[in-house]
């Protein structure tokens, strides 16, 4: 007689099956919170100014997405691999470890824009708001840093 006794391997494949669906985790600024105004502009056009910088070269880039990516590459990609071992055995959903992986890369980005991002602000800037600190005047920007979990 033959007894087959599962220890979880049903249910390991089983994870496997719904971590192969689609999911991920968009981090940055949203639509939602992008459309808000600022003066005359919205967040999302504020924030593509400040990545990239102006067309007219009078705004220098000041990368606060690209550059934290490539920052925190090889911490987040190990921690991509532990969040997937632990959906995997089943210790955490997708959603979980999605939204852990956004919270932790939204904060990146949020950090890197308080430590200060080079350029410096010419001085006539640093006069009119009060700060030498670029890209934080309002904190309508950072605020509108956020992640969205997509399953």
């Amino acid at each position: 007689m033959i007894i087959d006794t599962d220890k979880g391997f049903a249910r390991i494949v089983g994870n496997i099956k719904n971590a192969a669906k689609q999911a991920y985790v968009s981090i940055g600024i949203h639509q939602e919170e992008g459309n808000q105004q600022h003066g005359v502009f919205t967040v999302a056009q504020i924030a593509a100014v400040h990545e990239y910088g102006s067309e007219d070269g009078k705004i220098p880039q000041r990368s606060f997405i690209r550059d934290t990516h490539d920052l925190n590459l090889q911490a987040n990609l190990e921690r991509l691999k532990r969040m997937e071992e632990h959906v995997l055995m089943g210790k955490l959903t997708q959603h979980q470890a999605l939204t852990y992986l956004g919270e932790v890369a939204s904060k990146q980005m949020v950090s890197r824009i308080n430590q200060g991002i080079a350029p410096a602000l010419k001085p006539a800037t640093i006069k009119q708001k009060g700060s030498s600190t670029p890209l934080v005047d309002t904190g309508q920007l950072k605020g509108s840093i956020g992640f969205q979990v997509h399953l």
